[in-house]
Parts: C-alpha cells; structure tokens; sequence
C-alpha cells in the first residue's frame, strides 16, 4: 500500500520573553528602548513583504508579565539596510516588579539579538 505525504506549510516564529529588568522600589521612567539585532536581513529576491523586509513584533509588561503593552512593529532591514536603528520610544513608568519585554519574528530570515539597551529618564530632585 502507497504511502502518501502532504505537504505541511509550516510558518517559523522566532520569540524572545526577558525575565524582569530594572525592578527597583521606586517607579522608573523609560524613554527609550534600543534593540542590537543583527540587521539587513531580508533578501531583495524574496517573497514580499515577508522577506524583503523583515519585522520585529515588539511588546513590554510594566508589572512582571501579567499584561502586555499593545505590540509595535519595526522593520529590521532589507537588504543592504545594515545602519537601521530598531527602537521604541516612551514605554511607561516600571512598577516594582521592572519591566518585562516579548520579542516576535514570523517572518522567514534569519534573527540574531545581541542585546538591548533602555534609556531611563533622570528623576528631577524636589524643589
């Protein structure tokens, strides 16, 4: 008896959860995430726009995971983009538990996070 196989189109997903960063007493202001990826990784001959230029689904939790921001969208760069900058700006005020960050790629390339960087505002002292 023949065998038959079907074809499965699967869709890869690349995801990134952090454990809990800057957890301090006090609330903190972050004006400014920066992700160092490994950028100008769509392909100028691929499927478009999945392949020709790649996004990153970025969201934050202000309270150690139990709810997340809204996700934005960043392109990591097509092909040749190499000095692309992926950031967002105003993520909120940390509660005692920090901030938590989710990072998504369903798009088909290859992703390499190297790490990130986020930009907290100065507290002013009280008059």
């Amino acid at each position: 008896m023949p065998r038959r196989f079907a074809r499965v189109r699967t869709r890869w997903c690349s995801k990134v959860v952090s454990g809990a960063v800057l957890a301090a007493p006090e609330r903190l202001a972050i004006a400014r995430l920066d992700l160092d990826m490994t950028a100008a990784m769509g392909r100028a001959a691929g499927e478009d726009p999945i392949e020709t230029d790649p996004q990153v689904e970025i969201s934050w939790s202000l309270d150690g995971g139990y709810r997340w921001s809204t996700p934005v969208w960043r392109a990591i760069g097509g092909e040749g983009e190499s000095a692309r900058t992926i950031a967002v700006n105003r993520l909120g005020l940390t509660g005692p538990k920090g901030i938590r960050l989710k990072l998504r790629v369903s798009d088909p390339v290859h992703v390499t996070l190297h790490g990130a960087e986020l930009t907290l505002i100065e507290k002013r002292a009280a008059p």
